[in-house]
């Protein structure tokens, strides 16, 4: 049950201060016509019965306020995706509750002949309970359809978590908490009160130190084990920080998941304020004597630590802040593909990461989940105008930050200009993604209109200053890490793709045609042209030789109207597709015929992972040095003949398939990859491994 509230603050409320007060009475009064209509109905609350055994066991606990109670049961009544059982204590309520219990169905009723208490009357209910899990809910609280799944799940799939709760929000839609702190004085702060619940900073899953019983799921193995709750605290207050720290010495995580959302009238149940306040300052005490080892560790309540208390991180993880374009959709290519696989396995090495989308700052949350793992903070909706204000409220809180492509390093610098002490102590990593300056020297050649050898050498010396003041630069290939080190750059990261070899069974005889696959945002983009270029001047030349047996696939989001018209009998413009294996193990031939680009191309990778030979330009074949794996195409005809020979001729076919194969076990190892995460963030291979 929720306790005092340290009032710190250590952002912005989402909503302001001044908000309305919430009229409870006029909450209360909605309530009980709600519970007077359905009396006089003469309708009934199923809530059972479960066959077999119930996955949980959902303990409410009852003392009056029997129109709360009705939506409370109500909205459990909703709850799909789980079986469960009902389990009422009613503690001698002296209002309508008796005639709301006689219309439910389905429902085990414990009546008193006294007020036990929460912490009693949850003990009493827990020892009848048979689900595998135990539901600890408010009878002043209304959870969403999907809460009780969602939390579920997360315990299934994490055995070493231990609880697990969520968001509560007060009536009116603000947060009563996301998750809570414990302070080292033993007092506790529910996280983020009065925010909006929409707000970023409430938006992703992590460990706290314990979420308040107005919904808390835990084992009823483990509830068991630990002996329920402490008697000590009875009848009521701290009992489910008590429990929560016990479940942390023992080993097991409480978790926060903002899918886990439930609603509440806060103190519509509890017994007036000094008795409240009395039974507080008696309990915290206990608390405090009970745990002072635990609680040694915890930081004292102030503004200044607030974000740092509000998250359990392993011991020795860093807080990465990663500044990127935007969130990084891997299915719109340009660099993203790699961008997310860096922000997964900073994850995955234990470190937790803040995403900050600088210049696209708005995204679908379904499309959020999609990219990133479920952990990561993404600070959607602030942009550019936001970044100086935020890097000025999250000023010590991160230990590395991660700045991706350059056009945003030059907004992050100005703002350093301003604004110093943001990043003071930050171990700064500028990851240039690729030299741009490379790619547009590269097509200002194509088009005939090449740059001279003193403005190449300014472009990229420009473009390169911009690493200036980082601990660490990342590029995507030797190449271009050349560059930065013949700059007299010491600490330069290769960074290219991840990928473990997983080659499509499919046989040469069971396979035809060609296969391109890359975003296509717009005309003029590099793979746009490659396109252009390939089905203008290389495809009429397979055609004239294959016949009817020739046909080009074009897979990828294409927003580029040029594109979409070369689509003919022969050539199909496929747009994003969700399953790209049937594609990878239905071609013979992979082309990647790009004229001009930075980097190196994910989507080679990505096919040579799945066993596809293919036909390369020049420029590719430079950037991967794959010149001795892969057939490469100089102008229409060669490219046209390479790939005419590897579609006709089994034997090349496989030889070029054994070829690539072994090219990305050299080149994209996974456990290579991770271990260069590890160095950018400052660890030795070593350290990165515990």
């Amino acid at each position: 049950m929720l306790r005092w509230l340290t009032v710190v603050r250590a952002e912005p409320a989402a909503v302001p201060p001044d908000a309305p007060c919430l009229d409870k009475d006029a909450v209360r009064a909605g309530a009980e016509s709600e519970l007077s209509a359905f009396l006089s109905s003469g309708q009934r609350l199923q809530l059972g019965p479960v066959t077999g055994t119930p996955l949980v066991s959902v303990v409410v606990v009852l003392y009056n306020q029997a129109g709360l109670s009705l939506l409370c049961l109500r909205a459990l009544a909703a709850s799909r995706g789980v079986t469960f059982e009902t389990l009422i204590v009613d503690n001698a309520s002296s209002d309508r509750v008796p005639q709301l219990l006689d219309r439910l169905d389905g429902v085990t009723v414990m009546p008193q002949a006294g007020n036990l208490g929460f912490l009693r009357a949850v003990n009493l209910a827990a020892a009848k309970a048979t689900g595998q899990y135990l539901l600890l809910l408010n009878n002043d609280a209304v959870i969403e359809p999907d809460t009780l799944a969602h939390a579920v799940a997360r315990l299934a799939r994490e055995p070493d978590a231990g609880a697990v709760g969520g968001p509560i929000l007060l009536w009116d839609g603000r947060l009563q908490e996301a998750g809570s702190i414990i302070w080292r004085d033993g007092s506790c702060r529910g996280y983020g009160r009065g925010d909006s619940p929409a707000a970023p900073a409430y938006g992703f899953v992590r460990d706290v130190d314990y979420c308040s019983a107005a919904l808390l799921l835990v084992r009823r193995a483990q509830f068991e084990q630990l002996g329920g709750f402490e008697e000590a605290y009875a009848p009521a207050y701290y009992e489910d920080s008590d429990f929560c720290v016990r479940l942390w010495k023992a080993g097991y995580r409480t978790v926060y998941d903002p899918r886990v959302r439930v609603q509440h009238l806060e103190f519509a149940s509890n017994p007036g304020s000094g008795r409240a306040i009395e039974l507080q300052t008696r309990n915290r005490a206990r608390f405090v004597e009970r745990h002072a080892e635990f609680l040694a560790a915890r930081p004292l309540p102030a503004a200044a630590t607030v974000l740092t208390a509000r998250q359990r991180l392993r011991p020795g993880a860093k807080r990465v802040l990663v500044i990127d374009d935007r969130v990084p959709l891997p299915w719109l290519g340009q660099g993203y593909p790699r961008a997310a696989s860096l922000v997964e396995q900073i994850v995955a090495g234990g470190d937790f990461v803040t995403h900050y989308p600088l210049q696209f700052p708005h995204e679908r949350a379904a499309d959020v989940a999609r990219a990133l793992p479920e952990s990561v903070e993404v600070m959607l909706n602030l942009g550019l105008a936001g970044l100086a204000d935020f890097l000025v409220a999250r000023a010590g809180y991160f230990d590395v930050a991660i700045i991706s492509r350059p056009h945003n390093m030059e907004v992050v610098r100005a703002v350093m200009r301003q604004r110093p002490a943001v990043l003071r102590g930050v171990r700064i990593v500028y990851d240039a993604e690729a030299l741009f300056a490379l790619r547009d020297i590269a097509k200002a050649a194509m088009l005939g209109r090449p740059v001279r050898d003193d403005e190449q050498h300014r472009r990229i010396a420009a473009e390169m200053a911009l690493a200036r003041g980082a601990q660490v630069i990342v590029t995507v290939s030797a190449v271009e890490a050349r560059h930065y080190r013949e700059a007299g750059h010491a600490n330069v990261q290769v960074l290219g793709h991840s990928f473990a070899a997983r080659p499509c069974a499919a046989p040469f005889a069971a396979r035809r045609g060609f296969l391109f696959v890359g975003a296509l945002p717009a005309d003029d983009t590099p793979n746009a042209d490659s396109m252009f270029w390939f089905v203008r001047e290389v495809w009429p030349r397979i055609v004239d030789v294959l016949g009817d047996d020739a046909g080009l696939d074009i897979v990828g989001v294409c927003e580029a109207p040029g594109v979409r018209a070369l689509a003919g009998p022969a050539v199909r413009v496929h747009g994003k597709v969700e399953d790209l294996g049937r594609f990878y193990a239905a071609a013979r031939v992979f082309i990647v015929p790009t004229r001009y680009a930075g980097g190196i191309p994910y989507k080679a990778h990505e096919a040579a992972a799945h066993g596809l030979p293919m036909v390369v330009s020049p420029l590719i074949a430079r950037q991967l040095d794959w010149f001795e794996r892969v057939p490469v195409g100089a102008g229409a005809a060669g490219f046209a003949d390479a790939c005419l020979r590897l579609h006709r001729e089994p034997a090349e076919w496989a030889a070029v398939r054994r070829r690539v194969l072994a090219a990305v076990h050299r080149d994209c190892a996974p456990i290579a990859f991770q271990h260069t995460v590890q160095a950018i963030l400052g660890r030795t291979t070593h350290e990165g491994e515990g």
